[in-house]
């Protein structure tokens, strides 16, 4: 009994101390094909705290990947998804962190090093994350990125085209500011958060279906630019105010009746404000 306390125990401490992982014995990797760089396909180690190696056989780490399931088509398994990790240091000259890299973990904050400029979708899914640093180098992120999870707020990379779907799906944000570089913005990106507010900017010209549905938002303002917007993409909100440009193609996208009201008023630019039940133009007073 006593010897295996003591085993427990060591255990334990060793559980509590970042590891840095012997290349051979706990990660399979992928040497690149000009026998320069080092790709991680998967983790052995059972370390719940992580510190990846920023070389492997001499070689710099570029890119943390997956493993391909065996005998199944579009299947693949993150190098370290499902890992317990409840901590993890992504060394500086990671380049690309691809699919599904961390998911299903219990991070619950996470440093991108400024080396990174893409995420692969799913990578961070089902986490607990509360923070994440993401440096503006950064120029894509995969759908589901960051979905499940429990970010507070976040600042968007400067260099970001597209927000992919389901990028921040099922969070807990409450405002979020869209940086000028976003043109389009994926279904569901924002869905099921605490949004109190959003900033869009005039870059963007398309809005997805339920992209900010399924938040608190009492107002929101529709650039110019954007031409369409997707099914229920501000749907189950508490909207008093749209503010809206001219000829917006509406499917369903807000409550109370707002897109008939549009539609019937001839999608006319302006201020639309909603009390007692009713949607009149600002214009129009009460």
């Amino acid at each position: 009994m006593a010897l295996l306390l003591v085993i427990v125990f060591f255990a334990c401490l060793q559980d509590e101390s970042p590891q840095k992982y012997n290349a051979e014995k706990d990660y399979k990797i992928k040497v690149s094909d000009d026998s320069k760089a080092v790709k991680i396909t998967k983790c052995k180690g059972k370390s719940r705290k992580v510190q990846i190696p920023s070389h492997i056989q001499s070689l710099p780490v570029t890119t943390i990947g997956y493993e391909s399931c065996l005998l199944k088509e579009n299947c693949y398994k993150g190098a370290f998804e499902g890992k317990q990790l409840i901590s993890v240091t992504i060394p500086d000259g990671v380049k690309t962190i691809e699919h599904g890299a961390f998911r299903n973990n219990q991070l619950t904050s996470v440093t991108i090093p400024n080396s990174v400029i893409s995420i692969g979708a799913r990578a961070f899914q089902n986490n607990q994350l509360t923070s994440i640093t993401i440096s503006n180098r950064v120029i894509a992120i995969g759908f589901m990125a960051f979905e499940g999870n429990q970010l507070t707020n976040v600042s968007i990379p400067n260099r970001l085209k597209t927000i992919e779907s389901g990028v921040f799906w099922n969070n807990r944000l409450t405002s979020v500011t869209i940086p000028n570089s976003v043109t389009s913005i994926g279904a569901r990106a924002f869905y099921k958060n605490q949004l109190i507010s959003v900033t869009i900017p005039n870059s963007v010209t398309f809005i997805g279906g339920s992209a900010f549905g399924n938040n608190k938002l009492t107002s929101v303002t529709i650039p110019d630019r954007v031409t369409a917007i997707g099914w229920g993409a501000f749907a189950y909100n508490q909207l008093t105010s749209i503010t809206i440009g001219a000829n917006v193609t509406l499917r369903s996208v807000f409550d109370n009746g707002f897109d008939d009201f549009y539609r019937e008023n001839g999608k006319k630019k302006g201020t639309y404000t909603y009390k007692d039940g009713h949607w009149k133009s600002q214009s129009c007073g009460w």
